[in-house]
């Protein structure tokens, strides 16, 4: 819901989806995981999905213990043409 307000001329409106959804949004930034700077003598695990509508992509290393942390997390809404 939040790539809407991309769009020119989009009123923000509390109580909808949008807003719910930043509040998720907002949650996740400060709470775990927090990204990794990467270990370039690890090996990396790559994870990705897409749809009709979006891609999405994570980078992940595991640490000493096994678990598994994010470096890096990539979306992208796909436009008409696409």
């Amino acid at each position: 819901p939040l790539t809407q307000f991309l769009k020119k001329d989009v009123a923000y409106e509390p109580g909808n989806k949008a807003h719910e959804a930043f509040g998720q949004l907002k949650e996740a930034l400060v709470s775990s995981p927090v990204l990794k700077n990467p270990d370039w003598s690890k090996p990396f695990i790559v994870y990705t999905d897409a749809s009709d509508a979006a891609l999405g992509s994570t980078l992940s290393q595991k640490d000493e213990n096994g678990n598994e942390h994010p470096i890096y997390f990539g979306s992208r809404q796909m436009s008409s043409a696409e």
